[in-house]
C-alpha cells in the first residue's frame, strides 16, 4: 500500500508540472563572448580610390571593428586623394548595428562559434568627410563570430553558403572577414 501511495503522490507531481496552462521552454544556452569583445583590426586594409557624392575623389581603407555586448561597429577611414597609400586619416565613417547574441542551435557550427543578429546600420561620419544625414532603411544580417589565438573570423549569411536551418552561417567554409585584437581601446 505504501508503494502504491508513493507511486500516486509521484504521478500527482509529476502530472503538475508544467500544468500551469503554458508550455515549458528549454532554455537555450547562455553564450560566452567577452573573448569577442574589443576593438579589432584588419591586419592589411586595402587602399582604394573612391568617387564621393559631392564629385571629389578619395582613397578610403577600412578601419577598426567594434563588438561590444550591444554593438557591431564597422568604420571606414577616408584619406586625401594624394595620399595613395593610406596613411594619415582625414575623417571616417561608421557603421553601426544593434547585436543580439545567440548560442548556436547546429552541432555542425564551427566549435566555440557564437551567432549574432545584427539589425541596422545608423550611419555617422566624422572629420573632413561630407556626410548626406540620409540613412538606410534597417536590415537583420545573420552572422557568426569565432576567435582563435587573437584573430577574430566573421561569417555573414550572403557572403556564406553554409548555413544553419535557421540561415546563420556554420563557420565552416571561407570567412568573410578577419581580423587581429587592435592595442587601442575606444
Amino acid at each position: 500500500m505504501a508503494k502504491y501511495l508513493l507511486g500516486l503522490l509521484l504521478t500527482s507531481t509529476l502530472v503538475g508540472c508544467g500544468s500551469s496552462g503554458t508550455t515549458d521552454e528549454i532554455a537555450r544556452p547562455a553564450v560566452a563572448i567577452t573573448n569577442l569583445v574589443g576593438i579589432w583590426k584588419n591586419p592589411n586594409p586595402v587602399c582604394y580610390r573612391i568617387l564621393l557624392d559631392d564629385g571629389s575623389w578619395r582613397q578610403i581603407a577600412e578601419g577598426p571593428v567594434k563588438l561590444t555586448e550591444r554593438i557591431y561597429q564597422e568604420s571606414y577611414l577616408y584619406y586625401e586623394d594624394q595620399d595613395i597609400n593610406c596613411l594619415t586619416a582625414t575623417g571616417a565613417k561608421n557603421y553601426t548595428y544593434s547585436i543580439d547574441w545567440h548560442a548556436p542551435i547546429s552541432t555542425e557550427t564551427k566549435t566555440g562559434a557564437v551567432r549574432a543578429s545584427l539589425t541596422g546600420p545608423t550611419i555617422s561620419a566624422s572629420g573632413n568627410i561630407v556626410h548626406y544625414d540620409a540613412q538606410l532603411p534597417p536590415i537583420t544580417i545573420k552572422a557568426l563570430f569565432h576567435e582563435q589565438n587573437g584573430t577574430l573570423t566573421s561569417y555573414f549569411e550572403e557572403q556564406n553558403l553554409l548555413v544553419d536551418t535557421e540561415g546563420y552561417p556554420l563557420g565552416t567554409d571561407t570567412p568573410s572577414s578577419s581580423y587581429v585584437r587592435s592595442s587601442v581601446n575606444q
